[in-house]
């Protein structure tokens, strides 16, 4: 699906996988425009063709874009959408703000 280094609408650069879920993967990316890292959730082929996904998808965007401040999230920056010309098809993906250090999973499994 993503691959490294690849510019997404001439503003983020994928760098690197940091997760893998149900509906796509999440990639730390550099934004171009603004000289930061963020995340960006890209929603699969498979889910980018189905309006059902697509409407969940965009209302995560939308409610997570509400919790701005809150300690236990992280902040939705952007949402969009790019042609992906490997896949000859549209993917959707939500820009959140990256955070330094470990997955969820990954705590969870270290201390319980």
């Amino acid at each position: 699906m993503i691959i490294k280094d690849l510019t997404i609408n001439k503003r983020y650069k994928t760098i690197e996988k940091i997760g893998v879920g149900g509906m796509g993967e999440v990639w730390k990316c550099s934004d171009i425009l603004l000289e930061r890292f963020v995340a960006l959730k890209f929603v699969n082929e498979v889910h980018s063709s189905d309006d059902d996904s697509i409407k969940i998808f965009k209302d995560e965007a939308r409610l997570g874009a509400r919790l701005i401040g809150h300690p236990n999230t992280v902040t939705v920056l952007d949402f969009g959408k790019f042609s992906h010309l490997k896949s000859n098809s549209i993917l959707y993906y939500i820009v959140m703000e990256y955070i330094e250090g470990i997955c969820l999973d990954k705590w969870i499994n270290k201390y319980y």
